[in-house]
């Protein structure tokens, strides 16, 4: 073993390292050879001695170094730390799912609804027109409000249109010197003899609140959609039958 072998397997055992990062100790069995060569017993005592010196040696340089090392053992982080961050991330996902996710989630779903209402009381309104122009005229649109009412589509709230809960609102016009006035007439309903030039079909008092329920937000009212339509002839063949 040189001079600077014995160095460092002394500083490693000053330093405090593990066996395995330690030189290997060398037994030596002089017990049969001492006689014969006694210089292996005076070579095991220079070891010794060696690492007694080398080992003060080291020690005065192993103060930065262990401090060093003692600092990267406090700061890997521990059984207990990890435990607590794990505990924070799921703290943190649940404030984020509940305050983010699952609020934008259910926004979603209500305004597709409220998209789907839309579209549908669009085309239901039209329904109605096409019914209105091609059948009777009555002074309370009886027979157009019965129609819309037992063929609502299906959609969100269509108990509202099929109980009268949302409103249809149907005008009947007459052409007047070109431009249009509320219709009237004095004969009897659902006759030849009254048939006005266009109708309009629209619905009111209809309000979505799904809104309101979860997010307390006020309710959101759907526009009338108003569809038009010229009459075509009311329904009334050349006799003067008409559909009511």
């Amino acid at each position: 073993m040189t001079m600077w072998g014995r160095m460092a397997s002394c500083g490693r055992v000053a330093l405090g390292l593990p066996p395995s990062m330690q030189m290997p100790p060398r037994p030596i069995d002089n017990r049969p050879q001492v006689a014969n060569l006694p210089h292996i017993g005076q070579r095991a005592r220079l070891n010794q001695c060696w690492c007694s010196v080398a080992g003060k040696v080291c020690g005065r340089f192993s103060v930065g170094l262990g401090a060093r090392s003692s600092t990267r053992r406090r700061t890997a982080p521990q059984p207990a730390e990890r435990s607590t961050r794990r505990g924070q991330a799921v703290v943190e996902f649940a404030i984020l799912y509940g305050a983010v996710v699952l609020p934008l989630t259910f926004m979603l779903i209500f305004v597709s609804e409220m998209l789907w209402i839309w579209h549908s009381v669009c085309d239901y309104t039209r329904d109605g027109a096409r019914y209105a122009a091609t059948h009777c005229w009555m002074a309370d649109a009886s027979n157009v409000t019965s129609y819309m009412q037992a063929n609502a589509p299906a959609m969100i709230d269509q108990n509202q249109f099929q109980d009268g809960d949302a409103g249809i609102a149907v005008v009947y016009f007459a052409n007047v010197s070109g431009s249009l006035q509320p219709f009237s007439c004095q004969s009897a309903e659902c006759g030849a003899g009254c048939i006005p030039d266009a109708v309009s079909v629209s619905i009111t008092n209809y309000q979505f609140r799904r809104f309101s329920g979860f997010f307390k937000l006020p309710p959101v009212t759907i526009p009338p959609f108003t569809a038009s339509l010229p009459m075509e002839s009311a329904g009334c063949d050349e006799s003067g039958n008409c559909l009511p």
